[in-house]
């Protein structure tokens, strides 16, 4: 019976780690992601938009209110200088008794500016990042999302759809859509590969373990296009960055204990997902330039856990000039799309939501066009290998052509 019992423990713990070959092999092809990342040598240079400069940040980021729990205010400070963000909007959860906004980080620190924004329910059942919050952020849950848009751009904010999957007033002038969710993705992503991933690749490479489990948006970029081709609007990518996913033990609730281990610190977060804003090289870095740009949608976004997305250009060349993102222009023959990234890959031209021209492994894109419509582009790195090709690592805003 004693044989029998260590038969049984042999053949289970061998089936246990048989079980860990294919982690340590996807182990293996992480480390070499992460070694081509850092061997290939971007070139940001391109001969469009030279009366633009460059600036990048993240959205949809949320702290604690007083700073003292898990050190929230300073982890996010560091976070930010450490990864040389220019901005950081925040999208603080409202409370029914003050205004958040008003008290978590607003102004720059360092060298990072900081917006305090607001993520807000309506009385429709609607949710909306409003950039810059305000008091006004607890009574929009009792009015409907019609109501809660005038009054936001009334104050000259911006109101986006967060969660388009579950936002139902489509018809509303809106001013974007945040069409990925860092949060939600990994919410879809399979349990036990994701947490064999976080056994054996994620101490060496926390943001491309999860950036191993992202997807193309397929259903929230069908919404975006629809709506862009009906009104302007803009394309966001959010990272939902709380910094409080983790184990700890014997710890308090003010951040100290004994053993912790954070799956969501700020710093693997903001490495993930980044707003890359041009300004207009005479205009600071201020909250009102920043917002003006974004709601006009000359910005795109960058998945730069796959390689630095600077130098990034999408713009549209006619006979009566050059159109960037989030301009409009009148149809006329002769206008042709150019796109540039920072190394060769694979551009998607899209029209009105369908996609109307390819170009493969190529620093330079151009593209003519053959009518009106609503024009973006994305960018894919098929170097990666396929998990990560599958997700675009550039999400142009549109040009409308009318």
């Amino acid at each position: 019976m004693k044989r029998r019992s260590i038969r049984i423990f042999i053949v289970l713990l061998a089936a246990l780690l048989l079980a860990q070959l294919p982690f340590v092999y996807r182990r293996i092809q992480t480390g070499r992601v992460a070694s081509l990342i850092e061997s290939t040598t971007p070139d940001p240079q391109s001969d469009g938009g030279a009366s633009l400069r460059e600036v990048k940040g993240v959205v949809h980021v949320h702290t604690t209110f007083t700073g003292e729990l898990s050190n929230a205010f300073d982890e996010m400070l560091d976070a930010a200088a450490g990864n040389q963000l220019d901005f950081v909007l925040l999208t603080e959860h409202y409370s029914t008794s003050f205004d958040t906004s008003k008290i978590t980080l607003d102004g720059v620190y360092g060298s990072t500016l900081f917006v305090a924004g607001n993520e807000i329910d309506t009385g429709t059942g609607d949710r909306l990042l409003m950039l810059p919050g305000g008091a006004m952020a607890d009574d929009f849950r009792l009015m409907e999302t019609e109501e809660v848009l005038d009054r936001i751009h009334a104050d000259g904010g911006i109101g986006l759809v967060a969660y388009p999957e579950k936002f139902s007033s489509w018809h509303l002038p809106t001013d974007g859509v945040e069409v990925f969710n860092v949060d939600t993705v990994l919410k879809d992503a399979n349990l036990p590969v994701a947490l064999g991933d976080v056994m054996w690749s994620w101490p060496a490479y926390p943001a491309l373990t999860i950036a191993r489990h992202f997807y193309r948006p397929d259903a929230n970029l069908a919404m975006f296009d629809k709506s862009s081709r009906e009104r302007r609007s803009v394309l966001v990518a959010g990272l939902n960055a709380h910094s409080a996913i983790g184990v700890h033990i014997l710890g308090d609730e003010l951040g100290q204990e004994l053993f912790g281990l954070k799956f969501d610190a700020y710093d693997t977060i903001f490495r993930l997902s980044r707003m890359h804003v041009l300004l207009d090289t005479d205009k600071s870095l201020e909250r009102s330039s920043l917002l003006q740009a974004i709601q006009h949608g000359r910005f795109f976004t960058g998945m730069d856990v796959l390689g630095d997305t600077t130098g990034f250009r999408f713009f549209a060349s006619s006979p009566t000039g050059t159109a960037e993102m989030g301009d409009e222009l009148a149809y006329t023959t002769g206008i042709s799309l150019t796109a540039f990234a920072p190394i060769p890959a694979r551009f998607v031209v899209l029209k009105n939501g369908e996609q109307v021209q390819e170009s493969l492994e190529t620093i330079r894109a151009a593209f003519p066009i053959d009518g009106p419509g609503v024009y973006r582009v994305e960018v894919y790195r098929t170097d990666l290998g396929d998990d990560y090709a599958k997700i675009p690592w550039i999400f142009s805003n549109p040009i409308y052509v009318r």
